[in-house]
């Protein structure tokens, strides 16, 4: 009987993989399926290079989006809402909120100049008066997906979906006005946005505590559900017929993919809070727990 006891305490119980985990894996998934769906397939290449084509020669007017990129003042926001991150980082968990927005921001942006300079190439597989440079992932969407992301880690647990939720209408702004101008490919915005996920999910994970071990489905969902996205937004391109269709089907693909991936951060997030340790007496409170109960069982 008293081994019985002791299977069942809870050091006996085996550590559930954290959800975090599953969803960095996910997002690095989703990361390869964008890259080889878009990038590595002629239809993907003739269908992006004639959405960019579109688009430098008759895409948005709008100043608006104009004002998201040009003239540095997009930088100049961008870094001021990275500093009052960092602000909120410190004074909500001291060391640990500044390094999770540190390891966020810089991570994210180290990862994406990396796969865009150094590991990743854009193969020549139809040619076009489009420039054949790599540009995937969008160093514009990862920055502000990062900071958003590093936002929401930062955040109370209560107030993080709607930072996420608010946040995620901007980066995806931002995401509409670089294809929208011509400067990047649809799948160049959603790489941006998995990047800062993908570096997200694993600053959580070392970072973060008071995890929350759902049902085994979640971590499939978190495996699978990113790449669900760039499908559908592959289909849909490979579907157009005319460069206009095309640009219009790549806007809309990089208005929903900020969205869409913040909503699935909501979920892998879920009960993850910063600075957050299990107190000390815990321990013996669980020796005494298993002390009382053989106790009883010997009486």
């Amino acid at each position: 009987m008293a081994t019985s006891v002791m299977a069942t305490s809870d050091e006996a119980q085996p550590r559930t993989w954290p959800l975090p985990v599953a969803g960095a894996l996910g997002a690095l998934i989703a990361l390869g399926v964008t890259f080889l769906a878009y990038v590595h397939t002629v239809t993907g290449q003739r269908a992006e290079n004639g959405a960019v084509h579109q688009a430098q020669t008759g895409g948005l007017t709008d100043p608006a989006f104009s004002y998201l990129l040009k003239g540095g003042m997009g930088t100049f926001l961008l870094g001021a809402v990275a500093l009052f991150t960092l602000g909120v980082g410190v004074f909500r968990a001291r060391f640990v909120g500044a390094v999770t927005v540190v390891a966020v921001i810089g991570g994210s942006t180290l990862t994406t100049e990396l796969l865009k300079e150094v590991l990743l190439e854009r193969p020549d597989l139809y040619v076009t008066s489009v420039a054949g440079h790599n540009s995937f992932p969008s160093g514009h969407v990862t920055g502000a997906m990062a900071v958003l992301v590093a936002l929401a880690l930062v955040s109370p647990r209560k107030v993080r979906p709607f930072v996420l939720g608010g946040g995620s209408v901007v980066v995806a702004a931002v995401a509409v006005a670089t294809v929208g101008l011509g400067w990047h490919r649809p799948s160049d915005t959603l790489g941006g946005c998995l990047v800062a996920a993908l570096i997200g999910c694993l600053v959580a994970a070392f970072a973060g505590r008071g995890r929350v071990h759902p049902h085994p489905a979640w971590f499939i969902g978190a495996l699978f559900v990113p790449s669900i996205v760039p499908l559908v937004g592959r289909v849909m391109l490979g579907s157009a017929t005319t460069a206009a269709e095309r640009l219009d089907d790549s806007i809309v693909i990089a208005a929903v993919g900020a969205p869409v991936i913040a909503l699935a951060l909501v979920a892998l997030l879920h009960g993850t809070e910063l600075g957050r340790r299990a107190p000390a007496a815990t321990g013996r409170h669980h020796a005494t727990h298993r002390c009382e109960t053989l106790v009883q069982q010997h009486v």
